[in-house]
């Protein structure tokens, strides 16, 4: 079998609207340039469309005509990376889902492990940020947290009182090492997420004393003069 005929079958493997990469269809020792012609001719012959450059998917039609990827099937490609999660959803969109602010960005921001250029896909609007820590599929969850109390002071239509408390909840709910994890994710972190992060753990009632001893590591890493804002931060947590 030829390699332009391998490619063909691994595309229509794919399910429709599912976008993919060259990278994604290639096999090791296959040439580069090869699977290149190839895509290029399934292009010509309308099998796959062209979402931008290095990106394909294979079109759908319905009776009101020509179905373009979904905002979901974007994000499922962009999130992703050789089947490793690499990235995931910050900013406005994240603090929305929390249920922090009812606003909603018509731009996608996606913290990802490696700086990428911002830029337009298809109909989506996306901008690219370094996440703070190495985005692993086990770890988001914690990122999103640690994201949230570092922008706490500046969520739309949000009170940081309340975005706090609905933190600490976030927080008492986790278990005791994502707990510990999120502390040592935090040392990546701004200093007035540091210490934020500090006065939430230590208004919990029931102490573990390794969580603290972790606490007062963290405070450790933050200059004298952000520690006015630990009490603060304090001040707003009942």
């Amino acid at each position: 079998m030829s390699i332009a005929q391998q490619i063909d079958r691994r595309v229509k493997d794919r399910a429709p609207l599912e976008l993919f990469s060259p990278e994604m269809v290639t096999r090791k020792n296959e040439s580069n340039q090869a699977v290149a012609k190839a895509l290029s001719r399934m292009q010509d012959q309308g099998l796959i469309v062209r979402a931008r450059k290095g990106v394909y998917y294979r079109p759908k039609s319905s009776r009101f005509g020509v179905i373009q990827p979904s905002e979901q099937d974007i994000l499922k490609f962009l999130l992703f990376e050789n089947g490793r999660r690499s990235g995931y959803i910050t900013g406005l969109r994240l603090y929305n889902k929390l249920g922090l602010t009812s606003q909603i960005s018509g731009v996608v921001e996606i913290a990802t492990n490696e700086e990428k250029r911002s830029g337009n896909f298809l109909r989506s609007r996306v901008r690219y940020v370094k996440a703070y820590g190495d985005v692993r599929r086990d770890n988001i969850e914690l990122l999103e947290i640690l994201d949230t109390i570092k922008d706490s002071h500046r969520i739309p239509d949000a009170s940081q009182e309340n975005v706090l408390m609905t933190i600490a909840r976030l927080i008492q709910d986790l278990k005791s090492k994502d707990q510990q994890d999120l502390l040592r994710l935090a040392r990546k972190y701004p200093s007035r997420a540091k210490v934020t992060l500090a006065a939430i753990v230590e208004s919990f009632s029931t102490p573990r004393k390794l969580l603290y001893l972790r606490v007062h590591e963290l405070k450790s890493l933050v200059p004298n003069t952000t520690q006015s804002s630990l009490k603060r931060a304090q001040d707003m947590i009942p």
